[in-house]
C-alpha cells in the first residue's frame, strides 16, 4: 500500500494532502480519467484512505508487481514519518530504491539523507547489516525500526536500530539505548517526536557513559571491623552518579575526588564520630597485587576488595538508613566519571555521553 503515486506524470505524496485536497484529487482522477500509476511497478492504481485514515495507494491489479503487500501498522509507521520529516525541514520522499537498496522513507536535506526502514517481518541481525551496508555505500544514513528487533543486536554507531509498537491508537518506538534482549531501560516516545529528535540532531551514538559535571553527591559510611586488630573504623561507598541521559554510572569511592571530600570531613565536628584509615594502595597476599584501599587507622591492615565489595558494601546498601554518617551535597565534580558503556544517547537535557 504505497503512499506515493504518479499522477499523470507527477509524483504525489498522499501524506502531504490534507481531506479536502485529496477527496479533491479522487474526484478528478474519476472524471477527467486521470493516469495514477505506482512507481513500483508502473501499474494502474486507485486512491484509498484507510479504516485506520491513513491516505495510501493501492493497485488496480497487482500483475507483475513484486513488491510484497504493506500491513496497516507499516502504512501508519510510514506516514507519521513522512510528516515529521516534512515538519523537520527535509524533502521527503517513499517507496524510493537505488542499487541494493530500497526505504520505506527517504529524508533529504542538502547533502544529508537519511533512510527509515519499517521492519514488521522477521529479518536477520546479519542480513540487516548488509543492507544497511547498501546504503553506506550510497551515502545514505540508515534508521531500522523493528517490530521484534534481531536478538544479537547491541548498540553500535554502523546500525541506528530501535523497536517500534504500533497500535489503532499510536505509533511509539520503544527506546532501549543498549538492546532489547532485556527491555529494563525502556522508554517509550511517539514516533513522530522520535523522528524529530533524530534529525534534530537531539538522539546520537556514545561509547561511554559519561556523568553529568553538576549533580548531588551521596556518600555513605559504613561500620566495619579490622581483622587483624579488631578495631571498629569506617569505610565508605558512593552512591551511583547521573549521566546525562538519565542512566546511572558507578562511582568508585576511590577517585581521587572523592577520596579528598573524605578527607575533609575528618574536621568537620558533624562527622568527629567518623574513624577512616588512609586511602592509599597497599599489598594484598591474597589478590597479589598492589590496589588501592581502605585501611585499619589503627594498623593499617587493608581492607581487601573482595570483602569490601562482595559483603561490606552489599549488606550496608540494605540498611543505608541506619548508616552511622551520609554526607550529601550538590556539587560540581572536579572531573567527569566514565565508563565504556555504547549506547543510544538521547537526554532530555541536552547533555550527551563522551568520555
Amino acid at each position: 500500500m504505497p503512499l506515493r503515486a504518479i499522477v499523470n506524470n507527477e509524483g504525489i505524496l498522499a501524506p502531504f494532502l490534507d481531506d479536502e485536497a485529496w477527496q479533491l484529487l479522487k474526484t478528478r482522477v474519476k472524471n477527467e480519467h486521470l493516469d495514477v500509476r505506482l512507481p513500483c511497478c508502473g501499474n494502474v492504481a486507485y486512491l484509498r484512505t484507510s479504516k485506520h485514515g491513513v491516505k495510501h495507494f493501492v493497485h488496480k491489479e497487482r500483475d507483475t508487481c513484486t513488491s510484497a503487500p504493506e500491513t496497516w501498522q507499516h502504512l501508519k509507521a510510514k506516514h507519521e514519518i513522512v510528516l515529521a520529516c516534512k515538519a523537520a525541514g527535509y524533502d521527503t520522499i517513499t517507496e524510493v530504491s537505488g542499487e541494493g537498496w530500497r526505504a520505506d522513507v527517504l529524508a533529504v536535506k542538502g547533502k544529508v539523507k537519511i533512510a527509515f526502514e519499517i521492519q514488521w517481518s522477521s529479518q536477520t541481525w546479519e542480513e540487516t547489516q548488509e543492507r544497511q551496508q547498501k546504503y553506506k555505500e550510497a551515502g545514505i544514513r540508515g534508521c531500522w525500526l523493528f517490530k521484534r528487533p534481531p536478538v544479537q543486536y547491541r548498540a553500535n554507531n554502523e546500525v541506528p536500530l530501535f523497536k517500534l509498537e504500533i497500535t489503532e491508537d499510536a505509533a511509539i518506538v520503544i527506546f532501549n539505548p543498549y538492546s532489547y534482549e532485556y527491555e529494563s531501560y525502556d522508554r517509550r516516545i511517539n514516533l513522530s517526536e522520535f523522528v524529530t529528535a533524530l534529525l534534530h540532531g537531539k538522539i546520537k551514538f556514545c561509547d561511554h557513559l559519561t556523568s553529568l559535571p553538576r549533580q548531588t553527591v551521596r556518600m555513605i559510611f559504613v561500620e566495619t571491623r579490622c581483622w587483624k586488630c579488631f578495631k571498629l573504623f569506617h569505610v565508605y561507598y558512593v552512591k551511583d552518579l547521573v549521566t546525562g541521559c538519565g542512566d546511572e554510572l558507578e562511582a568508585n569511592c576511590f577517585d581521587p575526588q572523592f577520596v579528598a571530600i573524605a578527607i575533609s570531613l575528618r574536621s568537620d565536628e558533624r562527622y568527629s564520630h567518623i574513624e577512616t584509615g588512609d586511602i592509599k594502595e597497599r599489598y594484598s597476599k591474597t589478590a597479589g597485587e598492589k590496589y588501592m584501599s581502605f585501611g585499619c587507622p589503627q594498623c593499617d591492615a587493608i581492607v581487601g576488595d573482595f570483602f569490601l565489595f562482595h559483603e561490606i558494601f552489599p549488606e550496608a546498601r540494605y540498611s543505608e538508613d541506619k548508616a552511622p554518617a551520609i554526607w550529601e551535597k550538590e556539587i560540581t565534580l572536579r572531573h567527569l566519571v566514565s565508563s565504556p558503556d555504547a549506547h543510544w544517547c538521547f537526554p532530555e537535557g541536552g547533555q550527551f555521553c563522551g568520555k
